[in-house]
């Protein structure tokens, strides 16, 4: 009899360990941009609402896209792009192909803006992961005039919250230095988990807010693609964009599906023209250009 119970009390930890990791993983990734996700594998995005006057909406991507996919999101309704161009990847590093999307972007004559998936483990301070993007995108003739810095998944961030803080200050100071807007790529979790709900960012001026809020990854995980349960954290009593939904397939891209207010999107067409300079400008959703 003994030796039944400790067979099934074995066979009920070794049947339940993989349900209780792929949990934790699931957590764990709807925190991420996606990246690693084929679009063959995963559902298809719904399609947008057509009941939301007054919104704008946009994708957010971190896998390399053509200009024919961008053509493609155009054509479905969707107004601009966020693409990421610096990886955590080592030590972190420029992302050459999320530049080429960024081209590609301009090309296909959809709103651009970039933002910093950054490395903050190593040694690089916030400026110097700026420095590298910014010479990077400029080197391609791309003109910047906003940057988003993505502050998500606490796990990826130092325990010390007074050096996070330090890391953020230093990337948002010299964005601020080269006349580039900064925002924020976060959610009043991760916020309070990683800076310990930090409100110095106000000292700055303007830094906008790109908040996540999804339930699970695909259509069924999409919240309201709207501001209706948007609250204040940090400095920010109000934010500029919303992700709504994550890792869904869209014109042949693993994409993050966001909504902004429509008063942005006078300034989308800007945001692929080109100044006297001849250079690409991105980044002007939502600063003027």
């Amino acid at each position: 009899m003994k030796l039944v119970v400790v067979f099934l009390f074995v066979l009920a930890v070794v049947l339940g360990t993989p349900l209780d990791l792929k949990e934790l993983r699931t957590l764990t990734k709807d925190k991420e941009i996606s990246e690693k996700e084929s679009p063959s594998t995963i559902p298809l995005a719904p399609s947008l609402p057509q009941n939301k006057a007054g919104y704008s909406f946009a994708v957010d991507i971190s896998t390399p896209a053509a200009v024919s996919n961008f053509q493609c999101l155009t054509s479905n309704g969707y107004q601009a792009v966020f693409i990421r161009v610096y990886s955590p990847t080592g030590s972190g590093t420029v992302d050459t192909a999320g530049i080429t999307s960024v081209v590609n972007a301009a090309t296909a004559k959809i709103g651009a803006e970039v933002y910093v998936a950054p490395q903050t483990l190593g040694s690089k301070q916030g400026y110097q992961q700026f420095d590298e993007t910014y010479t990077a995108l400029t080197n391609r003739g791309v003109s910047l005039r906003t940057i988003w810095l993505q502050v998500t998944s606490p796990v990826n961030w130092q325990s010390n919250q007074q050096s996070n803080i330090n890391f953020i200050t230093s990337f948002v100071q010299r964005a601020l230095q080269y006349g580039v807007t900064p925002g924020i790529y976060t959610n009043s979790y991760d916020w309070q988990q990683i800076t310990s709900s930090w409100s110095g960012l106000s000292s700055y001026g303007t830094v906008y807010l790109w908040y996540w809020h999804v339930l699970g990854q695909g259509g069924n995980g999409e919240s309201s693609p709207d501001f209706s349960d948007f609250r204040s954290f940090g400095s920010w009593s109000v934010a500029s964009v919303k992700q709504f939904a994550q890792t869904e397939n869209l014109c042949g891209l693993t994409v993050n599906r966001d909504v902004y207010p429509s008063n942005f999107k006078s300034h989308a067409v800007k945001a692929v023209s080109k100044d006297s300079k001849d250079k690409i400008q991105v980044g002007c959703v939502f600063s003027n250009c």
